[in-house]
């Protein structure tokens, strides 16, 4: 190591940054004569203009001396480029401490959930997690990491039950769903995907309410929806028709309420929804947001429909999404279970249940 260590300073200067170091062994006959190595990972202080100059080539020094005709280090250059790429992953995401506790193959892991942009805390949380769980010849091999680092993922996220079937109070009402969020998440569209599911797959009776009656041919959407199911359809804007509305709905498995899309900002208008959604008295109230869009703006989004009071949160767009790393952050700040995930337009199709396993198979590199 000292030899190593020395050379690392005499090629890259005494101010070199060391950013990973492992021992390999190399040459020889089917690991006969094979002579052991450092490798270390270094590269040089940030320059003038804030970028690292990375070491063309991983340094490394034997730990015993050579043999006199050793084996030609055929594997060299793949090393070479693999360690170069993981360097420009590392400075690219802008990662300047080493991870000397980690075995290639986590690393590899913990690089991955930066890129997709998980929280770093919640990065730390997921690998710390899976040392734990993995031996160290388990840790090294990396189906097994990526399996692991999956299962500590979704771990993170609670999923709600789907509705089982219909629900009578005392009072008959039907068990009511209502689905709420930011303009252009795909409100009405996935209230027809949840509609033709309960009634196509489970045989059940249901009913559709709108109270989007701001938007030009809002309701002329849904109504197409509603006729082509053979649903009868509630236009609702005031209190009094709610109520109106509710109990011609009785005796009803279910009803599915649609509302405005309304800007997280446009204060008046969420009270007005607070206020019809307190006489509808939903047993459900999704909150949807897209995937297309900056964990800004869904934060956002959350923090102003938290009035409103929602229990279960509906990812849609999925097909748009570019890092999915954010559902995870944005799972954990909602602090609600996942009920469904969208993946595209068409109408009945793209919808599943919101399963974790799927986000976290989709943040370690899962293709949608």
């Amino acid at each position: 190591m000292s030899k190593a260590l020395a050379r690392v300073k005499r090629e890259l200067g005494p101010e070199a940054v060391i950013l990973r170091t492992r021992t390999l062994r190399r040459g020889g006959l089917l690991g006969v004569g094979a002579r052991q190595v450092v490798q270390i990972i270094a590269s040089q202080p940030r320059l003038a203009g804030g970028d690292f100059r990375p070491a063309e080539k991983p340094v490394a020094a034997p730990l015993h001396p050579p043999p006199e005709n050793p084996t030609p280090q055929i594997g060299l250059a793949e090393d070479v480029r693999q360690i170069r790429q993981m360097v420009h992953r590392m400075i690219r995401l802008q990662v300047t401490q080493p991870r000397p506790d980690l075995p290639d193959a986590l690393f590899n892991q913990y690089l991955g959930l930066l890129e997709q942009e998980v929280g770093e805390e919640l990065v730390e949380q997921i690998i710390q997690a899976t040392l734990t769980q993995l031996d160290r010849t388990q840790a090294g091999d990396s189906q097994i990491v990526r399996t692991e680092v999956e299962r500590q993922i979704a771990a993170l996220i609670p999923a709600a039950a789907e509705m089982s079937g219909p629900a009578h109070p005392e009072d008959a009402r039907p068990y009511t769903v209502a689905l709420v969020g930011p303009t252009g998440v795909g409100k009405t569209t996935t209230v027809a995907k949840l509609a033709a599911h309960y009634k196509l797959r489970r045989g059940m009776r249901i009913a559709l309410i709108t109270l989007d009656t701001y938007r030009i041919a809002a309701v002329d959407q849904i109504k197409t929806y509603a006729e082509i199911l053979g649903l009868p359809l509630h236009v609702v804007a005031t209190p009094e028709q709610m109520t109106e509305a509710m109990v011609r709905c009785r005796g009803l498995d279910a009803v599915l309420i649609d509302t405005a899309g309304r800007s997280p900002r446009d204060g008046e208008r969420l009270g007005e929804l607070q206020r019809l959604l307190a006489v509808a008295r939903p047993q459900e109230v999704h909150l949807v947001l897209a995937c297309n869009v900056s964990q800004a703006a869904l934060a956002d989004a959350i923090d102003r429909f938290t009035p409103v009071g929602f229990d279960r949160v509906l990812f849609t767009k999925l097909d748009e999404a570019i890092k999915y790393g954010v559902l995870l952050n944005i799972a954990r700040k909602v602090g609600a279970p996942l009920s469904y995930l969208t993946t595209g337009q068409e109408v009945p199709h793209r919808i599943e249940p919101g399963d974790p396993r799927r986000i976290a198979q989709l943040i370690v590199g899962e293709k949608l």
